[in-house]
């Protein structure tokens, strides 16, 4: 075992950190310990003159041992390269104004440049860095739910003209909205990725907005389809019949974008698709009005 301590230590301390298993350090310095533990005890009982051998190498891991916390805080895969700008800020006194970059670290750096003095300062940015991974983490799980979550079509008149589940739907959009304003809400929402959740986030309520408006279009476009769909009317009301041939065919159009893309995602990036349901419902709205005055 002491040869193992002796090679190890020798070569943690000289060797770039990142080159190595940070996880397995911290687990072999604890191994170590308690074997230098028993060591001693059976050493004490059977041999008490050569005792000293299990203290001294168990001093020598101890030495070590205090540091892990940068250990662990220099090799966090949580750290990015905005985290990393705070720890250089922090050592600059230091280190000076050419700071050494996370690949580069050593061991035998923290000694060099008295690191130790800026254990706390530093493991408070891994656990913050530690923190914001988390929310990273749950954000893409969010965005990859999203990729996989489509629509279903239903058939009408023995098309798929319809879509169904809309309560499905709304709700799996609202609870993606509720996730990301809790995640918004957080302490450690900071820098880039507060800028990318908030885009997110924008991009769910840009959904959630369109999906009322096709809702609305769906139900009216529904109810007047078997009135204007035959065309008899447009020679009765021109205009109103133009208008509803122009919602028509986007819908149609749109239901089979959907039945060969599915994803909701998609069909929210289409360029223009909101405006578009907006212009839409607009004019089912004045094609019902002039549709009741014309039957009173």
């Amino acid at each position: 075992m002491a040869q193992d301590v002796k090679v190890n230590l020798s070569e943690w301390t000289q060797e770039r950190l990142m080159t190595r298993d940070s996880g397995l350090i911290a687990s072999s310095i604890s191994g170590w310990t308690n074997q230098c533990m028993q060591l001693y005890k059976k050493l004490i009982e059977d041999y008490p003159d050569t005792a000293e051998v299990a203290q001294e190498l168990k001093g020598n891991v101890d030495a070590f041992g205090k540091n892990l916390p940068l250990i662990k805080a220099f090799t966090s895969e949580a750290i990015t390269d905005e985290d990393w700008g705070e720890i250089q800020k922090v050592v600059e006194p230091s280190v000076g104004e050419d700071p050494f970059a996370q690949e580069e670290v050593k061991v035998s750096m923290f000694a060099e440049f008295n690191l130790y003095q800026y254990i706390e300062e530093i493991e408070e940015i891994e656990m913050r860095a530690a923190k914001k991974a988390k929310l990273a983490n749950q954000l893409k799980n969010q965005k990859d739910d999203m990729k996989n979550f489509n629509l279903s079509l239903g058939e009408y008149k023995g098309e798929h003209l319809k879509i169904v589940g809309f309560d499905d739907i709304n709700g799996f959009l609202d609870d993606q909205i509720v996730q990301t304003q809790q995640m918004l809400g957080s302490s450690f929402m900071k820098g880039r990725l507060k800028a990318e959740t908030k885009t997110w986030e924008g991009k769910l309520n840009h959904m959630s907005e369109l999906m009322d408006e096709i809702l609305k279009v769906q139900r009216t476009w529904m109810y007047l389809e078997p009135i204007f769909g035959s065309g008899d009317i447009g020679t009765t009301m021109p205009q109103e019949y133009k208008m509803f041939v122009a919602v028509d065919t986007l819908w149609r159009n749109t239901m089979k974008g959907i039945e060969e893309e599915s994803a909701i995602q998609d069909l929210s990036e289409k360029e223009n698709i909101k405006a578009q349901f907006e212009k839409s419902n607009d004019d089912l709205d004045k094609i019902q009005k002039s549709l009741s005055d014309y039957l009173e």
